[in-house]
């Protein structure tokens, strides 16, 4: 059975409005001049338009706004109008994760599955992808199946591997299916039957996101109050 992984972190941009449906969320939390610098930080962001996005969300992000640490982090990623920091990256979606964000807190998973930026942690990755999962990151879902299965970072165990799977397909992402597809075959009819019972207990404990403590972090970020955008995210290759 071949399982790949899927761990990058999408930009923004790829035919989608990305950030446009999660100022809904942020005008909940913001006003006036500031309201109107991330509405149009956004907005520029979600046209390419990366070096006008860049100058005014930064400010903003200093300031704690979690959708423009969000978007900072992906920039300095995937060099999106300024070369790759990685380091900047691991900033911001530290900040961002800090706060509850599950994109932010896949993308931190990417980069210690990944040793970009910090050293390689698959434990710390695993750690990760379940706080991005619990929010309902589906890459995430996809991700802690595939180590699950294949015993990196988390003890060996294809029900649960299958378990999250089930999950990432029911949110909708097309390869899930087929992975889960592939260890359904395996596992046999009585091992997916409870396999699809713990998935649908993962699926009714999805939840909105809430600060949270840092894996692989010596100290805690310090949160702020905005409302994180729910976008999914992914690194060019």
């Amino acid at each position: 059975m071949l399982i790949g992984r899927n761990d990058g972190c999408r930009r923004p941009g790829s035919g989608k409005r990305a950030f446009l449906p999660a100022l809904l969320l942020a005008c909940a939390v913001a006003s006036g001049s500031c309201l109107a610098d991330l509405k149009s930080g956004l907005a520029q962001f979600d046209r390419s338009q990366y070096t006008q996005a860049i100058a005014t969300l930064k400010p903003l992000a200093a300031h704690g706004d979690v959708s423009a640490q969000y978007a900072m982090g992906l920039a300095s990623y995937n060099q999106l109008g300024m070369k790759q920091n990685l380091p900047d990256a691991l900033h911001w979606f530290r900040l961002a994760a800090a706060q509850g964000l599950p994109e932010a807190q896949y993308c931190l998973g990417v980069m210690y599955a990944r040793g970009e930026g910090v050293k390689a942690s698959q434990s710390t990755a695993v750690a990760w992808f379940k706080l991005a999962a619990a929010g309902g990151n589906a890459m995430a879902y996809y991700n802690l199946g595939v180590h699950y299965a294949q015993g990196e970072g988390a003890y060996p165990d294809l029900n649960t591997a299958l378990s999250y799977m089930m999950v990432a397909a029911d949110l909708g992402l097309a390869q899930a299916g087929e992975k889960r597809d592939e260890l359904t075959q395996v596992v046999g009819s009585l091992r997916t039957t409870a396999a699809r019972r713990a998935a649908d207990r993962m699926k009714a404990a999805i939840r909105r996101p809430t600060p949270v403590p840092l894996p692989g972090s010596d100290s805690a970020s310090s949160s702020a109050k905005a409302t994180a955008p729910t976008h999914s995210i992914q690194i060019r290759n």
